[in-house]
């Protein structure tokens, strides 16, 4: 039984890193220029704009200036540029990001992630360090 388990968190935690480091509107440097502009308000990382612009109706890229902690959210993104912000990172309202250290959680940016994310899945789900 816990054999079946960790095999199927293995092979869920291959999935996702393969599947988040091929897609390409996620965490892109620059922000959105000559797009069309909801709002903006103050927060603090990624994650966090993100889940905001997933919750906003007509929200489909944001941009966070980790600068400022700032979150921008846009109707769409016809261009990315950092020329105006270099600490600029934005996304498609579909992007799905992970955060390694919240429980249950990861954050795959690249394919060497994944032994973190399987250390954290075996300690929450085998109580393994």
């Amino acid at each position: 039984m816990m054999t079946n388990i960790l095999s199927l968190i293995v092979l869920t935690a291959f999935s996702l890193a393969f599947a988040l480091a091929d897609d390409p509107n996620c965490s892109l440097p620059g922000q959105c220029a000559e797009s069309d502009y909801i709002s903006h308000f103050g927060c603090e990382d990624e994650r966090e704009c993100l889940d905001s612009c997933k919750d906003t109706i007509e929200c489909a890229w944001y941009t966070f200036d980790s600068d400022d902690n700032i979150c921008f959210m846009w109707k769409n993104c016809q261009n990315l540029t950092e020329a105006n912000c270099p600490s600029c990172i934005s996304g498609a309202v579909g992007c799905n990001l992970y955060d390694c250290s919240l429980p249950g959680t990861c954050q795959v940016s690249n394919k060497n992630d994944i032994k973190q994310c399987l250390d954290n899945w075996k300690q929450i789900f085998l109580g393994n360090s």
